[in-house]
């Protein structure tokens, strides 16, 4: 009735209110100093685990709570015309969460100097005449540098204005994927909340690297895999590896969805798995030939330069990596308790759905050993598994 309503509303009120008074500005302080210590850290690299560490969790914790408001919005109003407005609010939490870390990582500079050189005409190389592929990261490279050569816009601005394009489109991605999944407003905003206040995610928004590109790339195969559109799934696959070589990968998860699909039979699988085979062909063949031509080796000098590591020490150096990535989101492991009960009894009724939750958790079990296996990364905030985060907040 209307009294009982009043007194959770007032208790509610209570809460927040102390939440606001005492809470609050120790986790904003914590946040606040996140950015300071992430630049730190990006030329420190001795400090780097440390100081990703101590700053992350407050700072998901904060950018988290303030989302909480908008999912318990949506909750409440639950009226169609909410969902876009809260989106929208999600966006913003996002941006300004970028914002705080709006610093250009040194990697980013090498794919700089070769978009710049290929933009004066000198081709995607370093030093004008050498040809040596030190970038691993084509189809941005080559993105930045036509967006000079057409605009003449200045490259770092360009690149870090374009990062949090994509970081901002790969939310609601995740949040129409979430919503696709699961059916529920609530779910799909609860999986772009994560999002945005993912300090990895958030720290790589406006870095100028390809990050946020690659993550947006893998939601898009996500949903191309949920339409059954097998040709478009091997073009992602390519435009994926063309943006990063682990984009390769994707076609274990999407023979993991083949496999959990229990309606198809074997025919249909090796015939969808020949239209993804045509349409990474389609693009990664020409892509490749035209790389040996060029370069005249097939291994990207800066993946051949990581070669050669003793393997154990590679390994003990990536789990360290990822179990550090697990400490800091361990706000989103206690919402991955929280809700997995409720999806998971939603997708028991629907086949399709369950072999895409299967296809998703597979990558992401897959993809987080791959970056074990790879000896992880020196940059802060856990950069190599920004891919991940999106795809744990539609699995929520």
């Amino acid at each position: 009735g209307s009294e009982e309503e009043a007194v959770q509303a007032h208790h509610i009120g209570a809460f927040t209110g102390r939440f606001w008074r005492a809470w609050l500005p120790m986790i904003a302080q914590g946040a606040g100093n996140a950015p300071a210590w992430f630049r730190a850290a990006s030329r420190n690299r001795d400090n780097m685990a440390q100081m990703s560490i101590a700053t992350a969790p407050a700072d998901i914790v904060l950018f988290g709570c303030i989302g909480a408001i908008l999912c318990v919005l949506v909750w409440r109003l639950r009226d169609r015309r909410t969902g876009p407005l809260v989106l929208g609010c999600v966006l913003v939490i996002s941006l300004l969460h970028q914002l705080l870390y709006r610093t250009i990582a040194e990697d980013a500079y090498i794919a700089f100097r070769y978009s710049r050189h290929f933009a004066a005409g000198h081709g995607l190389v370093f030093n004008v005449g050498e040809r040596v592929e030190g970038y691993s990261d084509f189809l941005w490279v080559s993105s930045l540098g036509l967006i000079n050569r057409l605009s003449g816009a200045y490259i770092p601005i360009t690149a870090a204005v374009l990062s949090s394009i994509c970081a901002l489109f790969a939310i609601v991605l995740t949040w129409r994927l979430a919503g696709r999944l699961t059916g529920s407003a609530i779910f799909a905003a609860v999986a772009g909340v994560l999002v945005a206040a993912s300090s990895t995610f958030s720290a790589y928004g406006p870095t100028g690297l390809e990050s946020a590109l690659f993550a947006a790339f893998i939601l898009l195969f996500f949903f191309a895999v949920a339409q059954d559109r097998s040709f478009q799934c091997g073009v992602l696959i390519a435009l994926a590896t063309m943006t990063r070589p682990d984009g390769i990968l994707l076609a274990a998860p999407l023979l993991a969805y083949l496999v959990l699909r229990v309606d198809l039979t074997w025919a249909d699988r090796f015939r969808r798995i020949g239209a993804a085979a045509g349409g990474a062909i389609s693009l990664g063949v020409p892509w490749t030939i035209w790389r040996v031509s060029y370069y005249g080796y097939l291994i990207p000098n800066a993946l051949a330069a990581k070669m050669g590591m003793n393997f154990f020490y590679q390994i003990r150096g990536g789990i360290a990596y990822v179990s550090r990535f697990a400490f800091v989101h361990l706000p989103v492991a206690g919402a991955a308790a929280a809700l997995a009960g409720p999806v998971f009894r939603k997708l028991g009724r629907h086949d399709v759905n369950t072999a895409l939750a299967g296809a998703l958790a597979f990558f992401a079990l897959f993809y987080t050993a791959f970056i074990a296996v790879a000896g992880g990364d020196w940059m802060p905030a856990y950069r190599f598994l920004v891919p991940v985060v999106p795809v744990m907040a539609v699995l929520l």
